[in-house]
């Protein structure tokens, strides 16, 4: 897997090329630097360039290397991050350079300090900072081991307060919870335990950490991606979060002599990277998951331009290359043997289930500005995760639904004001229908909502279970049950409630019209939706149900339909496959 990630590394890099490197080195020798793109791609140069790779770049990687440290120790901006990177450069190119220079570059960089070079950090031990500050810690360990710092008194501070945002299943809880940040969090720590801390926080840090890697262990889908849910998802690099997460621990539980653990942890480690595969083909390779031109915003927030967001692929690629242990023999992981349903705390209100290749995910109480409340994907494995779902539709999403080209840093206002709205929330969900015609769709909710699971049956070909909705916001009844009942068929949902016969019973269903670089094509007959899409077919069938395709809304992989199933009866069991 090394090699692997070393030429991932070099694909993400390669969508650069040698005059707009260039260009860039100009730009912020005559301007400042303005953002951590830079320092990204200079320390992913030098990383390869130390492994035989992109020789003909050592020169301007020489002035890259130069101008960033000379910068650094006078800015703030982008420092959180990019001390580490720049850090593990030269620690990486310390037998292809002068010693002089590397004694130079290490004299410039140890003229930062905390309180002036970096922006995210807890002032004391009562004090919250998020996760930028675990990305820093990172970068103050690698210049401590390098002797140009003590990191004994800003530990002291920093890590007592990172402590307090881990839940009991040791995800790391970020403002708002987002998946990501949970993954990359715990990654960031995962590496400063790497490195060598052994301080007296580092027992609590890595009880969490081993916690957190089991709940990603079950969480990855059956496409062996990280979960949807909040800021930065459904970005190619976030499955490199993933490969070093399972390297890591591969590499643990291999020192504590659970091969059978070690050899699951690798597998699942092989096949997050093989999923990164499928969207850097393409050249330039693609930097979210979508089929948009490699400059387009579409699915993006506003700091996700390709500049930053296509190099941090090979950034974040490069911890789990650190990780690996290719001795490790590989095992068949959780997400390729199903026949398990997991449910995390309430803070990050998300049910996983898989078996017989397929995969799902549920939000419970869905974050309004990025996802929607209900099932929000069906993966099946080997085909393409956008199929069916792969993550929900927020009303308001705080990131672009359109297909606006930019590759670099746009300013937040005025990219705020292109963003447009979904004409709704949705998910795969149940919904009502009033004699008005006014529609109540348990997607719609998203505060004041309780629920409860009810676990029946999981099993290696079947998992079966139900979730409870109530809510004080509900009017004309009281709850919504879904029975859920996953095996080697597919999926079958089950709506009930005790709503009166006026509120007729539907169900919404999300059907793909395209991701740009490829388009579907959707039959109905009857009470049945057929979806051929990328040489694959998705099929959602209601029985006693009439089938109308109704508006677009769009999520971070697409253009979707919105298709909706009226229940002839006072209940709806639908029914999903892919094949």
């Amino acid at each position: 897997m090394k090699h692997k990630y070393l030429e991932l590394m070099k694909t993400a890099i390669d969508s650069y090329s040698y005059e707009y490197i260039e260009q860039l080195y100009r730009e912020n020798q005559e301007n400042g630097i303005k953002e951590h793109g830079i320092s990204r791609i200079t320390s992913v140069l030098g990383i390869l360039i130390s492994k035989g790779m992109k020789q003909d770049y050592y020169d301007l990687w020489i002035k890259l290397m130069d101008m960033c440290c000379n910068q650094m120790h006078m800015i703030k901006v982008g420092n959180d991050f990019a001390v580490r990177e720049i850090m593990s450069c030269i620690i990486e190119t310390k037998n292809i350079v002068p010693k002089e220079k590397t004694e130079l570059w290490l004299s410039l960089l140890k003229k930062i300090y905390y309180k002036e070079n970096y922006n995210v950090y807890a002032k004391s031990v009562d004090d919250t900072a998020h996760n930028i500050a675990v990305y820093n810690m990172a970068g103050e360990y690698l210049r401590q081991i390098n002797g140009m710092c003590d990191t004994e008194e800003y530990f002291d501070i920093q890590i007592p307060c990172q402590l307090k945002r881990f839940d009991e299943n040791g995800m790391y809880m970020d403002p708002g919870c987002p998946m990501l940040y949970d993954l990359a969090t715990r990654v960031q720590f995962s590496l400063l335990l790497f490195l060598g801390y052994d301080g007296k926080y580092s027992k609590q840090v890595d009880d969490n950490l081993k916690k957190g890697a089991m709940m990603s262990l079950k969480m990855q889908s059956a496409c062996y991606e990280i979960p949807y849910g909040g800021r930065s998802n459904q970005m190619v690099f976030n499955e490199a979060y993933q490969c070093a997460c399972f390297e890591y621990e591969a590499a643990r539980y291999k020192k504590e002599g659970n091969l059978e653990l070690a050899g699951q942890f690798k597998r699942a480690a092989k096949l997050s990277y093989e999923a990164i595969l499928r969207m850097v083909s393409t050249k330039p390779a693609k930097h979210v998951k979508n089929g948009f031109d490699w400059n387009s915003m579409f699915g993006c927030e506003w700091y996700a331009y390709y500049d930053v967001y296509m190099i941090a692929l090979a950034s974040f690629t490069y911890i789990a290359y650190i990780f690996s242990d290719d001795d490790i023999e590989e095992k068949p992981c959780p997400a390729e043997t199903g026949g398990y349903l997991v449910n995390t705390s309430e803070h990050f209100h998300k049910v996983f289930a898989n078996t017989a290749g397929y995969s799902i995910q549920i939000d419970t109480l869905a974050d309004k500005g990025y996802d929607a409340t209900g099932l929000g994907r069906i993966h099946k494995s080997g085909v393409s995760p956008e199929i069916a779902l792969s993550c929900p539709f927020p009303r308001s999403p705080k990131y672009m639904i359109d297909d606006i080209l930019m590759s670099k840093r746009p300013v937040q206002s005025e990219f705020n004001t292109l963003i447009r709205e979904n004409p709704g929330f949705l998910s795969l969900c149940p919904a009502f229908k009033t004699e008005d015609n006014k529609i109540i769709a348990l997607c719609d909710f998203y505060e004041n909502l309780n629920s409860v699971l009810n676990a029946a049956k999981q099993q290696s070909d079947l998992i079966q279970f139900d979730i409870t909705y109530t809510s004080p916001g509900f009017t004309g009844f009281t709850y919504i049950k879904e029975g859920y009942k996953l095996n080697e068929e597919g999926l079958s949902v089950c709506f009930t409630t005790d709503a009166s016969e006026t509120y007729k019973r539907m169900y919404l269903v999300p059907i793909i019209k395209t991701n740009k670089e490829n388009d579907s094509a959707v039959k109905i007959d009857n009470d049945t939706v057929t979806v051929d899409y990328r040489q694959h077919k998705y099929t959602v069938s209601a029985k006693d149900c009439t089938v109308e395709i109704k508006e677009e809304y769009a999520n971070r992989n697409g253009v979707y339909s919105k298709v909706e199933f009226l229940s002839k009866s006072d209940k709806i069991e639908i029914n999903f496959s892919i094949d």
